[in-house]
């Protein structure tokens, strides 16, 4: 705090509105995204939780067994997602 003091920057306000955070889904991402969700709530900021992946391309994988997998890897994602948020 000292370095904020002796710079004058410990007088001004910080006003954080929105909070985004990307995320995916290891250990570290989720710690990650607890943080973020401190620092939302801290500033009564909303938080965007986003996680991106790249689809398996279906035109390698011809069996109805793939589209289950998948299925289940979607439903996975999203019950981990729900835990985070």
């Amino acid at each position: 705090m000292n370095n904020l003091e002796d710079k004058g920057l410990a007088k001004q306000i910080v006003s954080i509105k929105k909070v985004l955070v990307a995320v995916d889904l290891s250990h570290h991402s989720e710690a990650t995204a607890f943080y973020a969700a401190g620092i939302a709530n801290q500033f009564g900021a909303s938080l965007t939780i986003v996680h991106v992946y790249e689809p398996v391309p279906l035109s390698e994988y011809t069996c109805e067994s793939t589209f289950t997998l998948l299925d289940n890897q979607h439903d996975c994602l999203e019950k981990i997602l729900e835990e985070i948020a």
